[in-house]
């Protein structure tokens, strides 16, 4: 039989198969054979409830980190031309 594996505040670790309960009980404390909902982003199993709540893809989104973009070869050449015309114009102006 087909197990959810929780952890200590019912959030989702894996699916376990057992052929009984005595077994899953004698490796987990916390589990059920509820399934989650499907998509799920965060699920979280309340046992008074005996029943699934989950975040919105959004909510997921946005507590992922943001990685950082890599600038293109287009734009690391403007990065350095701008920098040399400002180098330029301090030698012209600056009279150094």
């Amino acid at each position: 039989m087909k197990y959810i594996i929780l952890d200590s505040d019912g959030h989702y670790i894996q699916d376990c198969y057992y052929e009984s309960e005595d077994q899953v009980k004698n490796e987990f404390e916390n589990y059920t054979t509820v399934e989650p909902p499907q998509p799920c982003y965060a699920p979280k199993f309340n046992k008074e409830k005996n029943e699934w709540t989950d975040i919105t893809g959004e909510e997921w989104l946005a507590k992922q980190p943001v990685l950082g973009v890599e600038k293109s070869e287009m734009e690391i050449l403007q990065e350095k031309l701008g920098l040399m015309q400002q180098a330029i114009d301090d030698m012209i102006l600056g009279g150094g």
